[in-house]
């Protein structure tokens, strides 16, 4: 079997974690440091993180891969 499909959670967290530091790291070097990250509990709707800075919201949702 594929990593990628044996070890589906451990990417998906990595994955995560990688794009919230570079958003995080991004916020830095701009001088501002206000972007706000929210990590859902449950993702019923499909939702996994909600970054906010000064009052606009991005929701990033779920992309699955078949591959």
């Amino acid at each position: 079997m594929s990593k990628h499909y044996e070890h589906s959670s451990f990417r998906e967290k990595l994955i995560e974690h990688l794009f919230i530091g570079e958003m995080l790291k991004l916020s830095w070097l701009k001088d501002d440091c206000q972007l706000e990250v929210m990590k859902l509990e449950v993702d019923n709707a499909g939702c996994d993180i909600v970054l906010e800075e000064n009052n606009v919201f991005r929701i990033y949702l779920k992309v699955l891969s078949l591959k």
